[in-house]
């Protein structure tokens, strides 16, 4: 087999396993000391769900802010507002103290939590 060929069998077997990924579990540079439960990403050493998280939504790292400060199915979206808060910002039916974040859950739909919290339970 000469150098020609080999380097095309390599670059052939190679580049569809790169592109195909792994799970972030995988991935050493997250800094996750464990794997990350399913659904679940590492994130600079945090499991965490990007269809949820506005710290990271959709990717790692991918803040939701502004208007569009929800994480809904990866995507960030104004939150919806169904209250009247004085203070503090809207979150569906629940008003948002200072200190907290709106985040949305499958199970829950939108909820306020401490913005330490990062939309984790």
């Amino acid at each position: 087999m000469t150098n020609r060929t080999r380097i095309a069998l390599f670059l052939a077997l190679s580049i569809p396993a790169a592109m195909m990924g792994c799970p972030s579990y995988e991935v050493a540079d997250q800094g996750c000391t464990d794997q990350c439960p399913s659904g679940l990403s590492c994130c600079a050493g945090v499991c965490v769900d990007l269809m949820s998280d506005p710290t990271s939504c959709g990717v790692c790292g991918g803040a939701c802010t502004g208007d569009a400060s929800v994480c809904v199915e990866g995507e960030c979206t104004p939150p919806q507002c169904d209250a009247v808060c004085d203070m503090g910002s809207c979150c569906g039916e629940h008003c948002c103290s200072e200190g907290q974040r709106c985040c949305f859950g499958s199970d829950t739909g939108l909820v306020c939590m401490n913005e330490d919290d990062g939309c984790r339970p």
